[in-house]
């Protein structure tokens, strides 16, 4: 997609924050007013109104006409991919910042990623916490967001993805790929590292996340991130923490079934099978835990922690097992195609 840019000479900006509103009524106004309190001077936020909202999401955007920094776009229902190339064509800033829209930002969120940015980095990542306003389980995610941001300012762990862009970095690479659906920060993040741009992490937590998944709704998340990693893969292959996943849902749901099924008949040998990889899963995420939280580990956390993680990776496995069947399928039919 060729990335044009909104003319700028009557407004000039140092940064563009972008949003995309879909049915988003209940985040509108905490995550506005968190903005609009920036301490930065010179910036302005593009919401996209997606029209295909069924609920008042758009009637609480326009509660925020006042706003001079403020820009409300109407656009066509669309993925977050386009919509997010949308917004960027009718910004304005040399640095360009993709928010989440269920999110607080703390006043220093901007002038922090921008002095961040400032030292000769060419991306950002800007590390946040969780918002625990939901049950056990958006705690435990909380508990993990914590250890995961501990690690990367550590220096132990390093940034997967990037919010922020010098905008020169988006013309060069096209933006969003319209074809990824899920983690396409992720993607952008990885073909801009690929030539050579550098990223940085914020010094400290400057956002918050609103954790309010059901069990239901976190189920449903895992795997329809496993699913969507379709045109990810097709990229740049799995990665290695993906073959990890692939191999012990594979190891536990196939291979070992299999073998006791020589000696037991098939169900027997299925609850055997799925009882030894959830033995072995939970073995080493109990080591995980260990590993990330240290000082805050509680009986809570080391027990229910690797529960959460074997049945996130495990709905997140057979997304992507759909995904890379899917990708070969498509690819063999295209051979296919071409011999004929």
């Amino acid at each position: 997609m060729n990335i044009t840019t909104s003319d700028s000479s009557n407004s000039p900006v140092n940064v563009s924050v972008i949003l995309s509103f879909y049915n988003d009524e209940n985040y509108v106004k905490d995550c506005l007013q968190s903005l609009v309190m920036q301490d930065l001077s010179s910036f302005e936020i593009i919401c996209l109104f997606d029209k295909g909202s069924t609920d008042r999401t758009y009637k609480e955007l326009k509660k925020f006409e006042y706003e001079p920094r403020i820009i409300i776009c109407e656009i066509d229902h669309v993925d977050r991919s386009t919509a997010r190339n949308i917004g960027l064509s009718r910004s304005n800033g040399s640095i360009v910042v993709f928010c989440e829209t269920d999110a607080l930002y703390r006043p220093d969120f901007l002038s922090t990623i921008y002095k961040t940015i400032s030292k000769g980095y060419d991306m950002v990542h800007p590390i946040g916490d969780g918002l625990n306003v939901a049950n056990n389980l958006t705690s435990l995610l909380e508990a993990e967001i914590w250890a995961r941001n501990r690690k990367m300012k550590e220096g132990t762990n390093t940034p997967q993805s990037a919010w922020v862009f010098k905008r020169h970095i988006l013309e060069e690479t096209g933006g969003f790929k319209q074809s990824v659906e899920i983690a396409e920060d992720r993607e952008l993040w990885a073909r801009a590292s690929k030539l050579g741009y550098t990223t940085a992490i914020t010094p400290h937590e400057v956002w918050s996340h609103r954790l309010t998944d059901s069990w239901i709704q976190f189920l449903k998340r895992s795997f329809r991130h496993g699913r969507g990693r379709q045109a990810f893969i097709d990229t740049y292959g799995l990665s290695k923490r993906d073959k990890i996943r692939f191999f012990f849902t594979l190891f536990g749901t196939l291979f070992i079934p299999c073998l006791i099924w020589l000696l037991q008949r098939f169900f027997v040998s299925l609850i055997i099978g799925f009882t030894l990889a959830f033995v072995l899963f939970y073995f080493l995420m109990t080591i995980r835990a260990r590993y990330l939280f240290k000082n805050k580990l509680d009986l809570r956390v080391l027990v229910l922690y690797p529960l959460l993680m074997l049945i996130r990776n495990l709905f997140f496995s057979y997304g992507l097992l759909i995904s890379v069947v899917s990708l070969y399928l498509t690819r063999f039919w295209r051979t296919i195609r071409k011999i004929n």
